[in-house]
């Protein structure tokens, strides 16, 4: 494969990637900064308005927003039969059409002041990012060469923390922060270019080889991703046949979840992501809470907004660091060292901002630490824990894998997300965190 093909090949999955990850990354941030203009709709929508004390304002907020949680265990197991049924590329579009509908829900529930439609939507959107997310991760991985393939997987990660930042900033006060319909209608035009641009791509060529026998179209699509011709092509396909020892005609196992956990050895590589996955849980009260921990830390409201913002950059820039980096130094290093830094930041944060009241400096520390926190997950640790569990199974299991482990994830994440604000409004960061 040249490098102009590799080259091409990457933008390809960095185009697929944005575009479909946007709603994603972007409507699981803009919560964390826009939480003013969210507590003034949810105070209004109630009636009589403005009556919210601040206990149930926590846990209803908490609720609409962990309800993701729930929505994308349901879509990763959805994913696992679909993808296999109707493929990777039909799976996407599908995840990729459910999240437009799921904008247009957002935007009727604002209009009409409806909260209980905003939880439903935060449902739906959550079933159609899993969608979106596990088959983009199976059409990446299938359709690059293992020379890039890690580079290709970093293309996922890159679009989520890069439209975290997105929705960010556009959650500022001085963007949308207080236009929430500008806010929630921005997606509904990059989302309907997503589902035009899927209809461009090809098919899996190892999910039309493996699971379709069709030799042909497997060709075509090898064709349009590697762009390779003759004596390479039919090398290539000759390599996907061995990489996951096909049987004659290229039978796959009927029950692929079966198959996952009756045996040993695709149970191990199973095993090991979804740990590596439970590392990376301190993610989700950063991503939703980090202002609100930073203003209760005794910063103001405009810095805390800005910082949120600043560790989402420092989080892009060391994604794309990251994708530099990943095929020259050991998967294992990589893991292992930025997961030490990233829980150790989490652990000095909430160090930081609980003893504040004894010495304010300290809650600049805090601003260190999330900062810090932000450069450890995305250069590695978050990358390489999305992308694990695809690499240590062979395709016969493989979207079984990949949507479970991020079922189990999602599940786990939903407990501990949800008690967090409520926990700390009651208590402190102290036995938030601990």
């Amino acid at each position: 494969m040249s490098k102009f093909a590799k080259i091409r090949l990457i933008l390809l999955g960095v185009l697929l990637a944005f575009l479909s990850i946007f709603q994603m990354g972007y409507s699981n941030a803009f919560p964390n900064t826009a939480i003013s203009g969210f507590r003034d709709f949810l105070n209004e929508s109630f009636s009589p308005p403005n009556t919210l004390s601040e206990n149930e304002y926590n846990w209803i907020w908490s609720a609409i927003l962990n309800v993701y949680f729930i929505g994308f265990a349901a879509g990763s197991l959805l994913t696992v039969p679909i993808a296999d049924k109707i493929g990777r590329k039909s799976c996407l579009l599908l995840g990729n059409s459910l999240n437009l509908l799921s904008a247009f829900v957002s935007v009727a529930s604002f209009h009409f002041s409806l909260p209980l439609l905003f939880f439903a939507y935060r449902f739906l959107f959550a079933v159609s990012a899993a969608i979106s997310m596990n088959s983009l991760i199976l059409l990446l991985q299938e359709s690059s060469p293992p020379s890039i393939r890690g580079v290709m997987s970093f293309n996922a990660e890159m679009s989520f923390v890069v439209m975290n930042l997105a929705g960010g900033i556009a959650g500022m006060k001085s963007f949308w922060g207080q236009n929430l319909f500008a806010l929630l209608t921005f997606p509904c035009l990059i989302i309907f270019c997503s589902i035009i641009v899927v209809l461009f791509y090809h098919e899996s060529p190892k999910f039309l080889l493996l699971c379709k026998n069709n030799v042909e179209a497997s060709r075509k699509s090898l064709k349009f991703y590697q762009r390779l011709e003759n004596e390479s092509l039919d090398y290539a396909i000759s390599k996907i046949e061995e990489e996951n020892k096909v049987k004659k005609n290229s039978e796959v196992k009927k029950n692929s979840l079966k198959e996952l956990l009756t045996n040993w050895e695709y149970l191990k590589g199973f095993i090991l992501g979804v740990m590596t996955l439970h590392v990376t849980l301190s993610l989700w009260p950063m991503l939703y809470y980090s202002t609100e921990f930073l203003t209760r830390a005794n910063i103001s409201n405009e810095t805390a907004e800005l910082m949120s913002n600043v560790m989402l950059f420092v989080s892009s820039f060391s994604t794309l660091l990251g994708m530099f980096i990943v095929e020259s130094l050991p998967r294992r290093f990589l893991l292992l060292s930025t997961a030490v830094v990233n829980v150790s930041s989490v652990l000095i944060f909430s160090l930081f901002a609980h003893f504040q009241y004894l010495w304010d400096p300290l809650k600049y520390g805090c601003i260190i630490a999330l900062i810090v926190w932000g450069l450890s997950y995305s250069i590695a640790l978050g990358p390489i824990a999305w992308f694990l569990t695809a690499e240590l199974v062979p395709l016969d299991v493989r979207a079984a894998a990949v949507s479970l482990s991020l079922c189990i994830n999602q599940l786990t994440a939903l407990v501990f997300c949800f008690v967090t604000l409520p926990l700390y409004s009651a208590f402190g960061m102290k036995s938030t965190f601990y």
